[in-house]
């Protein structure tokens, strides 16, 4: 996957931060997801491969700002 994260849909780029925070913090956050929510951000996630460190940083460096 060579996209970087301002080329990836909302789905995937949920998809990528909650592959980094783990799995418990995952599930506490797809809690609050509407059903329609989870299935999408579940199909991106399935879709991903090999999400790189810079991908995963970029990402967690959009939620940071926000």
């Amino acid at each position: 996957m060579a996209e970087t994260a301002s080329t990836l849909s909302g789905a995937q780029r949920a998809a990528i931060l909650l592959l980094g925070v783990g799995e418990e913090s995952a599930a506490t956050i797809m809690r609050h997801m509407e059903p329609r929510e989870v299935q999408r951000v579940g199909e991106a996630m399935a879709s991903l491969s090999g999400v790189s460190d810079e991908q995963l940083a970029e990402v967690l460096g959009e939620v940071n700002e926000k």
